[in-house]
């Protein structure tokens, strides 16, 4: 089973890399913050232990650190030396009063500012802070339900305080996701459904189903078929799943519109149970030998200028300069901005050796979010991958994925969901151009416009062409619905 937490040692809040295993001339494991410190001779974490390298004296020490240096300073500059009385100064005697000490000087003060620590370490429940408010590199004990009401024959008979009564858990609404205030599992399932494959959908009928249900503040039964229509579409089916469903959407046109001779596909999973907060993982794991639950990542289109963009999509800066970029194939959970707000990372995935050649398969490894109790996403669709491959052949993805529940009085394994061996098949875009959609009401026979009626051809124009173009529908019956 895959340890999440396991993966969390290895990232720091830097620009999404993936952490190598790169080692200086001494063999230490850069990547993890070691050094070399020369004067103990061993490989160490400055912020965690001494170096005589780092300070000449106690109070440069301090003095670095106040200038935000993350060093680590001796335990023995943690005790202040006085300077005893010498010889030459007159010793009390026992007819002479005791003099007063001298007293201790007042600490100068110094703004409070918390220095850049960085570390190499992610804590669930947070990390423990200083007197300063200051995290520190350690974690938070993990919550622990305590029984209010314990047995009689724990409580101590001599000293015995009365029980706290339990709080009571504020009701979880029953919703799609915290975001989706109104629409119901059915109707965004009808709604992705439509929106996927608009040809074949019943307008009449969904909207009816889709009546009042705002999806993210838009009222969904308006927001039917915006998007660009093509004959290519892939539709959204419910799967058997328990948590999420995989759905794929061309961002290409048949093929066509994008990279010549390429097709461009958007991954995403979407969240079908009330019981899911979120997602903040997708992950591959091998630990178990009968069941292995490896992550497979087909081989894809790699832009020629990446910029290391393989987790959270590419930044319209970045389209700007390389506009074939758009088109790069990446991995994520919910960012496809190029993740300007380093809210997500990754470990384990070999990303340098992905190509259009070869794939990846992630035995312990994750794209995963820095804060998992956060909703990275409004509404419920998370899109985790984009994919470019040539014309014409198939491809397969495999993961699995995490992500936090909506129960508020769960034991700490109910805090969250799994589901594993989530499976998208990608097919060649079918261009089934002498189709006539059955919600069509002008088909362009690539020469004549016609009217239709529930997808049989009435009267067309009577134009002679000497140049065939494409067919397909000009316009959809949307209208009194």
């Amino acid at each position: 089973m895959f340890k999440i937490l396991s993966i969390c040692l290895f990232f720091t809040n830097v620009y999404s890399q993936v952490v190598g295993n790169a080692r200086d001339d001494n063999d230490c494991l850069i990547s993890a913050g070691y050094s070399w410190c020369e004067s103990s001779q061993s490989c160490i974490r400055s912020w965690e232990t001494p170096c005589e390298d780092n300070f000449a004296s106690c109070d440069d020490c301090f003095n670095k650190q106040r200038k935000g240096m993350n060093i680590a300073c001796p335990q023995r500059c943690d005790v202040i030396d006085y300077p005893m009385p010498t010889t030459d100064m007159p010793m009390p005697t026992t007819d002479m009063p005791m003099p007063m000490p001298m007293p201790m000087p007042k600490p100068i003060e110094i703004p409070h500012s918390c220095p850049e620590v960085m570390c190499m370490m992610y804590c669930e429940n947070g990390m423990v802070q200083d007197s300063n408010g200051c995290n520190t590199c350690e974690c938070n004990d993990p919550m622990i339900a305590i029984d209010p009401m314990p047995p009689i024959h724990a409580i101590d008979p001599v000293i015995s305080t009365p029980p706290v009564p339990a709080p009571v858990p504020a009701p979880v609404p029953h919703v799609i996701n915290p975001f989706l205030k109104t629409c119901n599992i059915n109707q965004m399932t009808v709604y992705h459904e439509c929106n996927s494959d608009c040809h074949n959908c019943d307008f009449s009928d969904s909207r009816n189903v889709l009546s009042d249900c705002m999806n993210n503040g838009l009222r969904a039964s308006d927001d039917l078929c915006q998007g660009d229509i093509h004959s290519c579409s892939i539709p959204y089916h419910d799967c058997d799943n328990e948590f999420v469903c995989p759905k794929i959407t061309e961002i290409t046109d048949c093929g066509e519109n994008g990279l010549d001779g390429y097709s461009t596909y958007r991954l995403s999973l979407i969240v079908k149970n009330s019981f899911v907060k979120n997602i903040f993982a997708i992950y591959g794991d091998d630990d178990s030998e009968i069941h292995p639950k490896p992550m497979i990542i087909p081989p894809a289109y790699q832009s020629i200028i990446n910029f290391n963009n393989n987790i959270g999509g590419i930044s319209p800066t970045i389209i700007n300069i390389d506009p074939e970029s758009r088109y790069d194939s990446w991995l994520t959970i919910g960012v496809t901005d190029g993740d300007i707000n380093d809210e997500i990372m990754t470990v384990g995935i070999d990303f340098p050796s992905w190509t259009e050649s070869n794939g990846i398969r992630v035995s312990d490894g994750a794209v995963f979010t820095l804060d998992p109790s956060k909703n990275i996403v409004d509404g419920d669709e998370y899109v985790v991958a984009q994919i470019t491959i040539p014309n014409g052949e198939s491809s397969q993805l495999i993961l699995n994925a995490e992500g936090k529940t909506n129960c508020g009085d769960c034991n700490t394994e109910e805090y969250s969901w799994k589901q594993e061996s989530i499976i998208f098949n990608i097919n060649p875009p079918k261009n089934n151009l002498n189709t006539i959609p059955k919600t069509c009401s002008t088909w362009y026979d690539g020469c004549n416009n016609c009217q239709v009626r529930n997808g049989q051809i009435g009267a067309c124009t009577r134009m002679m062409c000497f140049i065939m173009d494409n067919p397909r529908c000009l316009s959809f019956e949307t209208s009194g619905h």
